[in-house]
């Protein structure tokens, strides 16, 4: 699953969990999935960072700069 499609599912899943009428074990399952998105989105954010900052290093600047 790539950045958006995790970013999609992340969203689909606290729409579930904001609906009072997803049951509890749905509920945890969802919550434990959200979870692990969440940290691949924090891993692929840092990443990035990583690589903007090895070219900004290398002096490659942003575009809006």
């Amino acid at each position: 699953m790539n950045y958006e499609e995790q970013v999609k599912r992340l969203d689909e899943i606290l729409k579930a969990l904001s609906d009072n009428n997803t049951p509890l074990s749905d509920a945890i399952a969802l919550f434990e999935e959200g979870k692990k998105i969440c940290e691949q989105i924090e891993s692929t954010l840092s990443d990035v960072e990583n690589k903007i900052n090895v070219l900004t290093k290398q002096g490659i600047k942003p575009l809006d700069e």
